[in-house]
C-alpha cells in the first residue's frame, strides 16, 4: 500500500509533528503559505516546557535552542495587581529547568525551520497556500487556488494556526466569541528597570485591561515585547482599538508611564487573534488530525500556546506512526490522538478557565495580592505554581483555604 502523511502549516506544531515522524524513519510533507524566516506577532515568552518537549525529541535540539544568541532566559516574574501591588517570583539555579525565556518567534519558529529544511525524511514546501481540501475515499486531495499544486495525502494533520478554514471544514470547530481574545504588541528599547542581570517576566492586572493584562517581556539588547490581550467582545462593547489602547496605557498608567519617558519604540503595534481553549472539540477523524492554535488549544489564563502546539504534534505524529504501522488512517485509529490529548492536557485548560474567572475580578486579585505578603502558605503555592498548574487546585481544598485566609 502506498502511504503519505501530510502536515499543513509549518509552524511549532507542525514543525514537532514532521520532526517525530521522521525520527520514526516516515517521510512526510509539510506545506506553509509562508518563506521562512516570517514575522509572527506574539509576545515572544516561552514556558521550560518547550524545552522538556525538545529534550523527548532530541536532547540536541535543547541544547542548540539554548546556545542561539537571541535567546533571554528568564528567572522569574513579576505580576501587578489592580492595586498597584505585586507579586515576585524567583527561580533558584536548582531550578533552571524549570526557567522560561524569551525569543522573537521569527527567530525560533525559523530555528525549527531549518531543521526541517536539513531532513532528508521531510519535504518542506514554502510559500505555498492550501485554499482546498476534498475528502476522497483514501484521503484527502489538497490544491491551492489556481489549482496548479495538487496533491493527495492518506493522513492530513492540520496545524495552519488559529481560524484554521480546514479545522472548521473536518470538524466544524467554531470559536467562541467569549472566548477569543485580540492582541496588540509592539517592541521599545532602554525602557527603565529592566534589569539586565536577572531579567522577569512582567504581568500586569489592570482595571481597564480584566479579565485580560498586559505583559512585558524583556528580550536581548535591552529591548522589550510588550502587549495587551483583551477579549473581543469587550473590545466589540468599547468600540475601542486594542493598538490605541496599548499606547494609551503605556502613556497613562502610573506603573507604566515614568519607565517609557526615555524609551525609543522600534517598531508599529500589531494585533493578532487568539482563541482560547474552552471547551472539547473533535481534532480527529477518518483521515485527518488537528492540532496547535486550530485546535483551540491556547491557556485561557495566560494566553500561552507553543508548549501545547509542540505537545499536540508530537502526541498526533505518536498517533500518526501507528497509524502508518497498521495502515489504517481511519477515525478508529485518529481518535487515540484526541483522547491522548484531552487525558494529559484538559485538566490544565479546564483549571485554567476557573481561575480566569477569578483574576477577571479587581477585588480577588488585590486580596492575592495582600495574601502573598502574609500568608507563607499562599507564598510557596504560587511559587510552586510557577511552571506548573497542578499544585493551585490546592486552592479549591476547604482546609488548605481556610490557612490562607488566615494568614498561616
Amino acid at each position: 500500500m502506498s502511504k503519505s502523511i501530510c502536515i499543513i502549516g509549518a509552524g511549532p506544531g507542525g514543525a514537532v509533528a514532521a520532526l517525530t515522524l521522521a525520527k520514526a524513519g516516515i517521510e512526510c510533507t509539510v506545506i506553509d503559505k509562508a518563506t521562512f524566516p516570517r514575522e509572527k506577532v506574539c509576545g515572544d515568552g516561552f514556558s521550560g516546557w518547550v524545552k522538556v518537549i525538545f529534550d523527548h525529541l532530541d536532547p540536541e535540539y535543547t541544547q542548540e535552542l539554548l546556545s542561539l544568541s537571541e535567546i533571554q532566559t528568564t528567572k522569574g516574574a513579576k505580576i501587578f495587581v489592580p492595586n498597584g501591588q505585586h507579586l515576585d517570583f524567583e527561580l533558584s539555579p536548582e531550578e533552571s529547568s524549570k526557567m522560561g525565556f524569551t525569543l522573537k518567534r521569527e527567530v525560533f519558529d525559523n530555528s525549527l525551520i531549518e531543521k526541517l529544511r536539513s531532513n532528508s525524511k521531510i519535504n518542506l514546501i514554502e510559500g505555498q497556500e492550501i485554499t482546498d481540501l476534498s475528502k476522497n475515499r483514501s484521503g484527502f486531495d489538497l490544491c491551492n487556488r489556481d489549482h496548479s499544486f495538487k496533491l493527495h495525502s492518506n493522513l492530513v494533520i492540520i496545524a495552519n494556526g488559529a481560524f484554521s478554514k480546514f479545522a472548521k471544514k473536518t470538524s466544524g470547530i467554531r470559536v467562541n466569541p467569549k472566548q477569543n481574545m485580540i492582541c496588540a504588541r509592539t517592541y521599545y528599547r532602554n525602557v527603565k528597570e529592566i534589569s539586565a542581570t536577572d531579567p522577569k517576566l512582567e504581568f500586569y492586572f489592570l482595571k481597564s485591561t480584566l479579565p485580560g493584562y498586559l505583559w512585558i517581556f524583556p528580550e536581548k539588547e535591552n529591548v522589550i515585547n510588550i502587549g495587551v490581550g483583551y477579549f473581543v467582545h469587550d473590545i466589540q462593547k468599547s468600540k475601542k482599538n486594542p493598538k490605541h489602547l496599548l499606547t494609551e496605557i503605556i502613556n497613562k498608567e502610573p506603573l507604566l508611564r515614568n519607565r517609557f519617558i526615555d524609551a525609543t519604540q522600534i517598531d508599529t503595534v500589531k494585533s493578532c487573534g487568539l482563541p482560547l481553549g474552552h471547551k472539547k472539540h473533535k481534532l480527529a477523524g477518518d483521515h485527518y488530525m488537528i492540532i496547535g492554535d486550530a485546535a483551540v488549544l491556547a491557556n485561557p489564563l495566560t494566553g500561552e500556546g507553543i508548549s501545547a502546539a509542540m505537545f499536540s504534534g508530537s502526541i498526533a505524529a505518536k498517533h500518526a506512526i501507528n497509524c502508518w504501522q497498521q495502515e489504517n488512517f481511519s477515525n478508529s485509529q485518529t481518535i487515540g490522538y484526541q483522547k491522548e490529548l484531552y487525558k494529559r492536557l484538559w485538566w490544565e485548560i479546564s483549571l485554567s478557565q476557573k481561575l480566569q474567572r477569578l483574576v477577571a475580578t479587581p477585588g480577588i486579585m488585590n486580596m492575592a495580592g495582600n495574601k502573598y505578603r502574609k500568608s507563607k502558605t499562599f507564598k510557596e503555592l504560587l511559587h510552586a505554581c510557577s511552571n506548573n498548574l497542578k499544585p493551585i487546585r490546592k486552592i479549591f481544598n476547604p482546609y488548605y483555604l481556610l490557612k490562607i485566609l488566615v494568614n498561616k
